[in-house]
């Protein structure tokens, strides 16, 4: 995670100062924007010993172009993306300044579009609050058990496999996005309030295979489901160590491995040398899972020693495949794994905004992660043509 700076900006006048250190704007200019009487120099509204009104603020955040909310301090800082980064609050997000940018993006565009139609669906999202959430200290645990309680609200039993991790969260209401982000880092979940509750946007790695990506989404979905309250989740190449961690991770796993699936594999599992790579494979196409990950519920969920697993770590994964004939069944799941792409839900309503004439074809050319020509292009071949 990116751990926000302590937040010592706690008076109107501290937020003005800090927020017109990193601006273009003069004193002179943000005194004119705020209409300040004669008598109130713009010095005394900056050190805190004048308390700016409420339409004195209102003409700063319209120069300023940051929400009054922030300013008279309802909004925290740490509750907008786009204020967070602009003042440098969030301790190392310089390497994901341009992701950071752009999930700050994602979430204006997503505000916008809200206001012309309103939220977006998101049906999965009362299923899912029924959901009980395991409170378990012992972090794996308590992400096994919400997994399975996650699979009983969807009806997926014991053996149901997750066709679509994408549309699953974003049917929680959270946009997913696809780009290419720093090595070692296989997501981003970032939390916001601008609007009015807890708002998240999730960005996976494009650099990382299909398998990884779907793990990546289940385990930023468990921050979401237990609201864990960091601005900022990165989710890295590296073991885990704190609790929220931990029970990302597993329930990850178990969200799209189940442990019943794995015990069955694991007593059907046909005699001879190769059994466990033969196993290995299957549930690897089955439920969209990655070797490393089938490895470990094979051992942890399916009791299999660790060192009748070395061969299955060893082999190539295009090997282990091909052996039980599923590479192109595989090769099919893989087809754009590493394609940038927009959030789904985002790109769909924009296109129809856009078809309205209430938004321009460079809002729809971000979202969809491509240049305006190709986009316009693109819009104009599906149907949607701006209305004039």
């Amino acid at each position: 995670m990116l751990t926000p700076l302590d937040d010592s900006l706690s008076t109107p006048g501290a937020r003005l100062s800090a927020l017109l250190a990193v601006s273009e704007l003069t004193a002179a200019q943000l005194s004119v924007g705020m209409l300040l009487a004669e008598a109130v120099p713009v010095e005394r509204v900056l050190d805190g010993t004048y308390e700016p009104s409420v339409s004195e603020l209102l003409g700063a955040a319209d120069v300023l172009e940051v929400p009054v909310a922030v300013l008279t301090g309802e909004l925290p800082v740490s509750g907008h993306l786009g204020v967070s980064l602009r003042l440098g609050r969030i301790r190392g997000a310089e390497a994901l300044s341009g992701p950071l940018a752009y999930a700050n993006r994602l979430l204006d565009h997503g505000a916008l579009l809200d206001s012309w139609f309103g939220p977006a669906a998101a049906p999965l999202r009362e299923s899912l609050s029924r959901v009980m959430l395991s409170r378990d200290k012992f972090g794996k645990a308590a992400g096994m058990v919400t997994a399975d309680r996650v699979r009983a609200v969807l009806d997926l039993g014991d053996d149901g496999p997750i066709t679509d991790m994408v549309a699953m969260v974003e049917s929680f209401g959270i946009p997913v996005a696809s780009l290419p982000l720093p090595a070692g880092v296989h997501g981003l979940n970032v939390r916001d309030l601008r609007t009015g509750g807890a708002h998240r946007v999730i960005l996976v790695s494009s650099t990382d295979v299909w398998a990884k990506q779907r793990y990546t989404l289940a385990h930023e979905l468990c921050h979401a489901l237990y609201d864990d309250k960091d601005q900022v989740i990165v989710d890295r190449a590296e073991e885990p160590e704190a609790l929220p961690e931990w029970r990302a991770e597993s329930f990850a796993r178990h969200l799209l491995l189940p442990t019943r699936s794995v015990r069955e594999a694991v007593r059907r599992a046909p005699a001879g040398p190769r059994r466990w790579q033969q196993v290995t494979a299957s549930l690897m196409a089955r439920f969209g899972v990655s070797r490393d990950a089938t490895v470990i519920a094979l051992q942890e969920d399916g009791g299999v020693p660790s060192v009748e697993l070395d061969s299955v770590r060893s082999a190539r994964v295009d090997d282990l495949l091909a052996a039980a004939n599923l590479v192109d069944q595989w090769r099919e799941f893989c087809v754009a794994e590493h394609a940038e792409s927009g959030s789904p839900t985002l790109v769909s309503r924009a296109a129809q905004a856009y078809g309205n004439g209430w938004v321009r074809a460079d809002l729809v050319a971000d979202l969809m992660r491509g240049d305006i020509e190709t986009v316009e292009r693109e819009l104009a071949a599906a149907g949607w043509q701006p209305s004039s």
